[in-house]
This record gives structure tokens, sequence and C-alpha cells, in this order.
């Protein structure tokens, strides 16, 4: 059972998505906010394992609430359901943590495979803002970041921890110890800077490195 609380400020579309997504019979609504601070208040009292968060929202926004969301509940995936298709917020959103981002106009399916993708471990992106991301990248004068020097091992590695395997799972195909794994992923999150490994992923994958592996 997938446990997840809607985070929406718009009170029809938040009615909306609840009554959608409990006629499915693997999820469970365990909560609705209609801000930032509703919704840190729920995660204190529920175990969750998906967040749908939108990002305009009073009081506090979608992109501090999952950045607060992913530093104290790492556990706990977050999919941007947003309006805006704009490639500053969505670089925002993924910066902080998120797994994925898709609009309001999806479809049911779209909805579904995204959340099931990203509840066995992967990423999510709609077409629309995969589109945008990539002219973004186009667009930029620059990477997003300095460019980072990494290993063959590395690349390995990131790219693998991107598609969802764990570090055991990771050491098994290498045949390296799981420690091994852990130190380069570490050294990972070290170069890029980053807090956590979605966050890594999300700005390796906004920088092209996976676009040039």
């Amino acid at each position: 059972m997938i446990k997840i609380i809607i985070a929406e400020d718009q009170k029809l579309l938040l009615e909306g998505l609840t009554a959608l997504l409990s006629k499915e019979t693997e999820i469970k609504i365990v909560g609705e906010a209609i801000n930032g601070k509703e919704l840190l208040e729920l995660c204190v009292r529920e175990t969750v394992d998906l967040i749908l968060m939108d990002i305009k929202m009073p009081e506090m926004d979608g992109i501090e609430a999952t950045r607060i969301i992913c530093k104290q509940y790492p556990a706990t995936k977050v999919l941007i359901l947003s309006n805006y298709n704009e490639f500053g917020l969505i670089v925002d959103a993924l910066k902080v943590g998120a797994h994925g981002y898709i609009l309001k106009n999806t479809s049911k399916g779209q909805l579904m495979e995204a959340i099931r993708k990203i509840m066995t471990g992967g990423h999510y992106y709609d077409d629309a803002v995969t589109k945008t991301i990539l002219e973004g990248q186009r667009n930029q004068p620059e990477p997003l970041s300095p460019k980072i020097s990494i290993t063959k091992k590395e690349m390995e590695i990131l790219k693998l921890t991107a598609e969802g395997y764990t570090s055991k799972e990771i050491a098994q195909m290498q045949n390296i110890k799981e420690s091994t794994v852990n130190t380069h992923k570490k050294n990972l999150l070290d170069k890029f800077g980053m807090p956590n490994a979605t966050a890594m992923v999300n700005q390796a994958h906004l920088d092209g490195y996976f676009d040039k592996a």
C-alpha cells in the first residue's frame, strides 16, 4: 500500500485528486494539506511514502516544503504536480530533491505511471517537462554547475543510482563491496555539493551527464 499526502491549495483540485486516487487499491490517502506548513504538521503524525506537491501555495510553497521533507524524511518521495512548466521552477524543485515533476493537465494513467516509477526508486518527468529541461539546458551559456571531474567507476555508480538501484544491488552488479559503493556515492555527493542522492541525480540530469554517458 502506497501512503500518500496531497498538498494542494485549490480545494476543488484537492478533492478531485483525492477522489481519483482513492479508487486505486494500491493507494491510501493519509492526509490533505493546503500549504507547506500543514503538510509538515501531517508528516509528523503520519508515515508517508509519497507526497503529491503543488508549488504555488500560501504560507510555505512547495519548493521550501520539498527541501524540508527531503532533509527530514529521506525515505519519503516527492512528486511535483504543477501548472508551471518553467525551467527555473523545475530546476529549483529538482535541486531540493524532488523525485519527479509533472503537469496538472496530465492523464490519470501518466500520474499512476509516475507514482509507480518513483516508488520503485526511479525518477519521472512528463514529456512537456522533459522538453523544457532540454531546451533550458541548450539555452544555458554554461552548465548549471561547474565542470565536475567524474571517474568511469563513479559514472557507472551515478547511472545505476539514477536507475533506482540500491547500494547493495549496485555492489552485486559491479562485483564490489557495498561499502565501496557508499564511498563512491559520498565522493559524488561531495563533488556535486548536494545533500542527498536524489538531488545529486537531478543535478547530473540537468547538467547533461547522462546525455554524455
